[in-house]
């Protein structure tokens, strides 16, 4: 009996951060974690299918896939039109060496073979029974061959799916149909003969709820090495062994040497990868590689940058991403392969795809796919790495993350290291807001007031009157506007108080000679009004103090700002002082 396999999204949650050579992963092991767990324990196969010819000729190939259940719990294989069954994708990388420097790229993707029936044998563990087919029994394994996974009618689109939920609608997706649509295609100009210097690596994957809600998704990758023969009509095969539970990305640190890749869990999102490596080509020119590979994350990549230092030359920016096929996204139609645009914008090399508000299918890193990025520069590597940053596509929190990569030899980039600290004014305070930060070169600092909702303004130092509202008796004094430390006290030298016109949200931008500039959190500082003599407290001696500043028609008396000091002042306060500080 055959039934089809799941992919899910994937990558050992465990991962090594930056490795530089080999595959530092540890492999998935029987019922080793809570829950149910599914892994592609053996990559079988591979099918070959016959190319088209002509321009934009296309080759494809699928791979079969025995799936194993190493957790602890049973794991949901219901039939269609049931969501709460794996699904399962295929991808195809190539590793070349191209003008003196690696390249590891995704050069093929397949839709999502829907399982429907779970086996129960015991290829990678000891298989309990559950009795059903319906369920993928504890360190049972289901095996599904490369023909079962390649045929059209029982496969679905990626773009229904959430791969880091494994959410997927309960229906009958629309199958792919004409020539080798929902298989892994690849262009035949992407081919040519295996090498020393040339290598493919296939990968399936897989993806499901019951997986995915136990936290185990991070492992659901497993990859083989592909041998390529052939010139127009390729022919695949394998060879070694599966590396079980570890994405083929992996690969890249294996047959390179000086790869770094760094992983990146995004809060309440996926596991992204980022890898990166600088070569000399001689001369004082460097080559500079990046990929983004997103083996889970619903969000997606809309957005990469890497700082550079000021005075870069910067040439042969380069991308390359993945080509969706046969109707695979929104509504039917492909997701857009349209490259990314680039461009030098201040000290940072920066791409960037369609806004999702703009195009729902615009060409984002979606799960299962991996994006390259490259440029040459006049600069070598900085001695240690640093942050390059990826901008999530879809809204939410965070809007960016950053990872730990190779980038042109200025280091550190502009980062904030302490935020300054949101605290309680009083009317004659002299209150200071600092920053830290870590830059390359002399460190520029611009803090600003927020004037309207999300509004801000440079601050400078002087008076606040401009801004203030020019009340009767309200004034303050703004110093070290362009420094780390922004000092607003009251202007007591003209008998002047502060009130709630200073009593808002304060940021400061912090620029270096490298990356883009750094934005502080907003800083909230709150009046207490009633704290007439300032020692942080609100008590009984405040209503002495102001009563004594009255009789003396101290201008801070002048409570409310309206006709001067006048009994009404004494109300004024005294509400105040009954209702207390924030």
């Amino acid at each position: 009996m055959t039934r089809s396999p799941s992919l899910k999204s994937a990558i050992l949650g465990a991962a090594v951060l930056t490795a530089t050579a080999g595959l530092a992963h540890a492999q998935a092991t029987c019922a080793g974690k809570a829950g149910p767990d599914v892994i592609v324990g053996v990559l079988t196969g591979p099918q070959n299918y016959a190319a088209s010819s002509g321009v934009g000729a296309l080759d494809a190939v699928s791979f079969g896939t025995t799936s194993c259940n190493m957790g602890t719990q049973t794991l949901h294989w219901d039939a269609l039109p049931q969501n709460t069954h794996p699904v399962i994708g295929g991808n195809l990388y190539k590793f070349k060496v191209v003008n003196g420097s690696g390249r590891f790229e995704q050069i093929g993707l397949s839709w999502l073979k829907h399982g429907f029936l779970a086996l129960a044998n015991s290829d990678c563990c000891t298989c309990q029974n559950p009795g059903t087919g319906a369920l993928l029994g504890i360190g049972c394994s289901d095996p599904y061959t490369a023909s079962r996974n390649g045929t059209q009618s029982g496969l679905g689109p990626r773009w229904q799916v959430n791969a880091h939920t494994g959410g997927y609608p309960a229906a009958n997706p629309v199958a792919p149909s004409g020539g080798n649509n929902g298989r892994i295609q690849v262009l035949t100009t992407d081919l040519e003969p295996s090498s020393a210097t040339i290598k493919y690596f296939g990968e399936s994957q897989y993806i499901t709820p019951d997986d995915a809600s136990a936290g185990n998704q991070n492992n659901n990758a497993s990859h083989i090495g592909v041998t390529v023969t052939g010139t127009t009509d390729f022919t695949f095969g394998f060879t070694g062994s599966t590396v079980r539970a570890v994405s083929a990305i992996r690969e890249w640190a294996n047959v390179e040497t000086g790869v770094t890749l760094t992983d990146v869990q995004v809060p309440g999102d996926g596991l992204y990868v980022v890898g990166s490596k600088a070569t000399s080509l001689g001369g004082g020119i460097y080559h500079y590689e990046y990929f983004v590979y997103n083996m889970n994350g619903d969000r997606d990549g809309g957005s990469f940058s890497v700082p550079i230092p000021a005075g870069s030359t910067i040439t042969n920016v380069g991308f390359h991403g993945v080509t969706y096929r046969g109707g695979d996204g929104n509504g039917g139609v492909n997701f857009s392969s349209t490259d990314w645009t680039n461009a030098i914008v201040g000290n940072t090399v920066n791409w960037s795809t369609t806004a999702q508000g703009t195009d729902s299918n615009a060409n984002a890193i979606r799960f299962g796919t991996t994006y390259n990025f490259r440029f040459d520069a006049n600069v070598a590597p900085a001695a240690t790495n640093d942050n390059v940053t990826l901008g999530l596509w879809k809204t939410g929190s965070p809007a960016s993350v950053t990872a730990l990569a190779q980038i042109p030899g200025c280091s550190p980039t502009t980062l904030i290291t302490s935020q300054p600290a949101s605290a309680n004014l009083c009317p004659v305070a002299s209150l200071n807001l600092s920053v830290g930060a870590t830059v390359s070169g002399t460190p520029g600092y611009q803090w600003q007031r927020e004037s309207a909702p999300n509004v801000w303004v440079n601050l400078s130092n002087g008076s606040t009157n401009s801004w203030d509202g020019n009340l009767p008796g309200v004034g303050g004094i703004i110093s070290g506007a362009t420094t780390a430390t922004l000092n607003i006290s009251a202007d007591v030298g003209a008998g002047k108080v502060l009130s709630y016109a200073q009593a808002i949200r304060y940021q400061v931008i912090v620029t270096g000679a490298c990356g883009s500039p750094a934005t502080s959190t907003p800083a909230q500082l709150t009046l207490c009004t009633a704290d007439y003599n300032c020692d942080q407290a609100t008590t009984i001696q405040d209503i002495f103090d102001y009563l004594a500043g009255f009789f003396a028609s101290d201008n801070r008396a002048d409570f409310d700002h309206v006709n001067g000091v006048n009994v009404s002042d004494i109300f004024s306060f005294l509400g105040s002082w009954f209702n207390g500080c924030p």
